[in-house]
């Protein structure tokens, strides 16, 4: 991207109205053809401010362009002082080894395999990531934040994408034994040289079967399975007083 800034002073004692005067970017080895209109005209020793931005083309050599700047009358015209002097001047470009940075969009969603998050549990997380920018650029995937979990595979992890192209990424994820129930936020990120893109995932992280858990559970229960235990007992019994009965009657 040339950001273009340039003063355009009216030094000479006539007043030009919009329609009759105009400024020119211009530079045939750049492709630019520009020509810019002035606000309200230009009065005498007035001064106008051109601040204007352009989009080099790609693969440009790396080299001094020449940039040509001009006043132009309601003809086209360069416009000449009375001593035959055009307003008109010629500036360097210096265009050196153009960088592009890399972008990518990143989605991910629940693998059907997977459908709930469970203390204890694994799950899939299916993600997409797409090359959106403008050349072919090479992306490593991670996960970070997710202390709630542990990062057991991410298939793959690098990869080579072309402008516009998608892959398919798996990202395995083993909750914790001792994870705290509710939504849960990590991030997942796809590095391209010094470009960066990051998206946020949200899990709603439900109660599972770890041991903790269990341990737990029977903690808050140990009511109800000491009278299941206790029935048990006494079914157990009843039965062996019949087969006690039932033998002596035989």
């Amino acid at each position: 991207m040339l950001e273009v800034s340039a003063n355009v002073w009216n030094v000479g004692d006539e007043d030009f109205a919009d329609d009759e005067i105009y400024f020119e970017i211009y530079s045939k080895e750049l492709g630019i053809n520009k020509i810019l209109s002035f606000d309200s005209g230009l009065d005498s020793m007035e001064k106008q401010n051109f601040v204007y931005s352009i989009k080099l083309p790609l693969n440009l050599t790396e080299k001094s362009y020449k940039l040509q700047l001009s006043v132009l009358d309601d003809n086209q015209d360069v416009m000449q002082n009375k001593e035959d002097d055009k307003s008109q001047t010629t500036v360097l470009v210096n265009v050196g080894k153009c960088i592009i940075p890399a972008q990518a969009s990143i989605n991910a969603t629940l693998s059907d395999q997977t459908p709930e998050v469970k203390v204890g549990g694994e799950v899939v997380i299916n993600t997409v990531i797409t090359n959106t920018g403008i050349a072919s650029a090479t992306y490593t995937v991670s996960v970070f934040g997710a202390d709630f979990a542990e990062v057991s595979e991410i298939d793959p992890t690098t990869f080579t994408l072309a402008a516009g192209e998608s892959k398919d990424v798996s990202i395995y994820l083993n909750i914790n034994s001792d994870a705290k129930v509710g939504n849960k936020e990590f991030t997942i990120r796809a590095v391209s040289g010094q470009s960066v893109s990051e998206q946020k995932i949200k899990l709603a992280v439900q109660e599972g079967f770890s041991a903790n858990g269990l341990v737990d559970h029977f903690k808050n229960n140990w009511i109800v399975y000491l009278i299941v235990l206790v029935n048990i007992i006494l079914v157990i019994a009843i039965i062996s007083v019949v087969v006690r009965i039932v033998n002596k009657s035989d």
